[in-house]
C-alpha cells in the first residue's frame, strides 16, 4: 500500500519539528481518519460489482446470529446540526449490534468503530459473517477494505451502485426509526444526540416488540433461539 511520505510520517506517529516546536501526537482515532480519507481520494476497490456480491438476490434468510449483517449511515438533524449515525443490524433477530454517531460531517471513524467490533465478535466464532453495504465513499474506500482483508471469515457484500433497495432491511428501517425518534421519544427535547442514541439502541433491541419476531424483542427472540 503506496502512502505519501507526509501521511507515513503521520501513521508513524507524528511529524518531526524543527528545534523548540512540539511535537504533534496523533491518537489513533486521528490516524484513521487522515489516512482514511487519504485512500478514499486516491484508491479504489476495483469492479466493486465484481470484487463482491453485488446483492443477495433476495437471500436474507439467517439460521444463526452474525451470519448476515447489513450497514448503513443515517442523518439525524438536531437542533440545527447534522449527525451521522452509522450502525450493524444483525439479520437474524434485527438487533443493532454496534452503532456510532458523529456531528463531523463525513468522519470515517463510526464506520470503523462499527467495523471493529464486528471483527472482535467473529473472532469468538468459526462460520463467516456477509457484511452487506451500499457502494457509499468509505464502504468502498481502500481503507475500509483494508481493515478487514485478513480476516477471511467476514465476506462482504454490496448493493449494485445507485440501488438502496439492494439493501432493504436497513434501508426500510432507516425512515421509520426517525419517524419514532422524532414522534415517540420527542427528538426536539433532547439535550445529547450520543447519549439519546445508546439509549434508543438499548429500547430497540430490550424492549421494543417486532411483529417479525412474533412479537419478540431482538434479545427476547435470540435467547429464545438458544443463542446467548
Amino acid at each position: 500500500m503506496y502512502l505519501p511520505f507526509s501521511y507515513a510520517k503521520i501513521y508513524m506517529g507524528g511529524i518531526k519539528m524543527k528545534k523548540g516546536q512540539k511535537k504533534r501526537v496523533w491518537t489513533k482515532e486521528q490516524k484513521i481518519e487522515i489516512i482514511g480519507k487519504h485512500l478514499n481520494e486516491h484508491i479504489s476497490v476495483r469492479t466493486l460489482e465484481e470484487e463482491y456480491n453485488a446483492d443477495r438476490k433476495g437471500n436474507w434468510q439467517a439460521t444463526k446470529p452474525l451470519e448476515i449483517v447489513v450497514s448503513d449511515m443515517t442523518c439525524i438533524k438536531h437542533k440545527g446540526t447534522y449527525w451521522e449515525w452509522t450502525y450493524l443490524l444483525d439479520v437474524f433477530n434485527n438487533e443493532i449490534i454496534a452503532s456510532s454517531v458523529t456531528n463531523k460531517v463525513g468522519s470515517n471513524l463510526p464506520y470503523y468503530h462499527c467495523l471493529e467490533y464486528l471483527i472482535e465478535k467473529k473472532k469468538e466464532q468459526t462460520y463467516p459473517v456477509t457484511l452487506h453495504t451500499d457502494q457509499g465513499s468509505v464502504y468502498s474506500s481502500a481503507g475500509f477494505y483494508q481493515t478487514h482483508k485478513d480476516y477471511t471469515n467476514i465476506i462482504r457484500s454490496m448493493s449494485k451502485a445507485g440501488t438502496p433497495t439492494d439493501n432493504p432491511i436497513i434501508e426500510s428501517l432507516n425512515g421509520w426509526i426517525k419517524e419514532e425518534m422524532r414522534i415517540d421519544f420527542n427528538l426536539k427535547s433532547v439535550e445529547g444526540i450520543p447519549s439519546f442514541i445508546e439509549k434508543y439502541v438499548h429500547y430497540f433491541n430490550n424492549e421494543r416488540l417486532s411483529y417479525k419476531l412474533n412479537y419478540k424483542t431482538p434479545v427476547q427472540y435470540r435467547i429464545e433461539q438458544g443463542f446467548e
